[in-house]
């Protein structure tokens, strides 16, 4: 896959800096992305003929080897009933069903080079001119849908600690440290607290097929995404079969720290600029913690908008909004990136002698800039041999997969 960069919002250079969201600059760009698969050059149309949703059981994530992404730090205990797979009803299949198509729509009117013809299920009026049947594909949506949520009291142990105020401050830190670590244990007084735990799986296979003949465009393809969140209760203990936990935050909720936070901080800044009541009435106001589960219709939208934005970056060029971190670095370099001269941030590069984490990283990124993505991969790595502890170049790394 190859992708080109450009800058966007009538070509205002929009750099987010870190005093704003407390993190890294950013910068904020148009991706045109070339399909994985394109369709033939013939299908310049799509009309959605049929999404439907039926039962079964949803395939688990896929362990793709150690790495980055969250783990429990420790042995999880796993809670009772205990959920071992997923496994779709025909009712709330045939509710996300409807909120596929819809993602669909949107993605193919706003992100795809296809032009989008007829959305109305059970109907074929079609306005104005008809193009030519062979340039039109004909799309089908199979979707399976499994949601679960938990809402009980487990037992925690907690020690009841009487600070002493004449002691030093450090002899207070060495005596809340031995009580946490002691808490971890078991030891202490166990007392009911709640937590609510809620996780989701969507499959969606999705079907062309060329609308004269009714001919296979392609393959049949499948995507899947996943959703999990415990709020309350222990960090350690978990429903969900914890490998299968691991494995969904590792790979489907990286994104909820980076590109959806950025672009989230912004769309609500302008929003509370524009339309103040709106902002009041949505209650945008109010201070939201990551880790509190979304609500069962936001992770349908969710799931839904994943496996539609991914099957569209196979069959057809989409262009998306990115948003991209900037580390310190050589000031130079930064500079001439920050100007969009990233062929000069990279000759520029280059000619240091002794380049440093940042400095790859910032290397990799200008060459991700101008859609060299097999070199922005060895510079990444080369950061991240460096300095391994770094989300950012950890975040860049999981961008080139």
């Amino acid at each position: 896959m190859s992708s080109r960069l450009w800058l966007v919002r009538q070509g205002v250079f929009l750099l987010v800096f870190g005093s704003l969201l407390g993190c890294a600059p950013k910068v904020t760009f148009q991706v045109q992305r070339v399909a994985e698969t394109p369709l033939p050059p013939v299908i310049r149309f799509l009309t959605i003929a049929q999404v439907s949703g039926s039962a079964g059981e949803i395939a688990q994530p896929q362990d793709q080897g150690e790495g980055g992404g969250f783990s429990f730090g420790g042995k999880a205990q796993q809670l009772s009933p205990e959920v071992n797979a997923f496994v779709a009803r025909p009712e709330p299949s045939e509710a996300t069903a409807d909120l596929v198509r819809a993602a669909m729509v949107d993605a193919l009117s706003t992100q795809s080079s296809l032009r989008l013809l007829n959305t109305t299920p059970d109907s074929s009026l079609l306005n104005g001119s008809q193009p030519d049947a062979v340039e039109v594909a004909a799309l089908t949506i199979e979707v399976r849908y499994n949601t679960a949520q938990f809402l009980k009291r487990e037992q925690i142990a907690y020690l009841v600690m009487v600070e002493n105020k004449g002691t030093t401050w450090e002899q207070q830190l060495l005596a809340k440290t031995g009580t946490m670590i002691a808490e971890s244990g078991g030891a202490g007084f166990d007392v009911p607290v709640g937590y609510v735990e809620r996780f989701a799986a969507l499959e969606a296979t999705f079907t062309l097929t060329r609308k004269s003949d009714g001919a296979l465009l392609l393959p049949p393809q499948t995507f899947r995404s996943y959703y999990v969140r415990k709020w309350g209760g222990s960090r350690g203990s978990t429903h969900l079969a914890p490998k299968i936990r691991t494995r969904i935050q590792a790979q489907f909720q990286q994104d909820e720290s980076t590109l959806d936070a950025l672009l989230a901080e912004i769309d609500v800044a302008e929003l509370a600029a524009q339309d103040p009541d709106e902002y009041l009435a949505r209650g945008l106001h109010l201070r939201r913690d990551a880790r509190v589960p979304r609500l069962p219709l936001e992770i349908q939208v969710r799931l839904a908008k994943e496996v539609s934005r991914r099957f569209l970056q196979t069959i057809s060029d989409t262009s998306e909004t990115a948003a991209l971190k900037l580390l310190s670095g050589d000031a130079v370099a930064g500079a001439l990136m920050q100007g969009n001269a990233y062929e000069d941030a990279i000759a520029w590069l280059l000619g240091v002698d002794s380049r440093g984490a940042e400095d790859e990283y910032l290397l990799g990124l200008a060459y991700e800039a101008t859609g060299q993505l097999r070199q922005a991969r060895i510079h990444y790595e080369a950061a991240q041999r460096l300095d391994s502890g770094n989300s950012v170049i950890q975040e860049a790394l999981q961008r080139m997969r």
